[in-house]
């Protein structure tokens, strides 16, 4: 699905527990399109750390 970049601007203006939401949903969704056979790379940084972390509290993915 390609965004247009309006659509970039008002997912940025979300509330963060939407944003949280709406990733683990998408998290959910590879995970069982790929039999759980998902794998995140971590580098350690600030972002992978969240991501680490939202993956970690997603419920069915782990």
């Amino acid at each position: 699905m390609k965004h247009q970049i309006s659509d970039l601007y008002q997912m940025q203006s979300l509330p963060l527990d939407m944003k949280i939401r709406m990733t683990e949903s998408r998290i959910r969704g590879w995970y069982e399109h790929y039999g759980g056979e998902i794998y995140c790379s971590f580098s350690g940084g600030k972002d992978s750390v969240v991501l680490r972390e939202i993956i970690k509290n997603t419920p069915g993915c782990i």
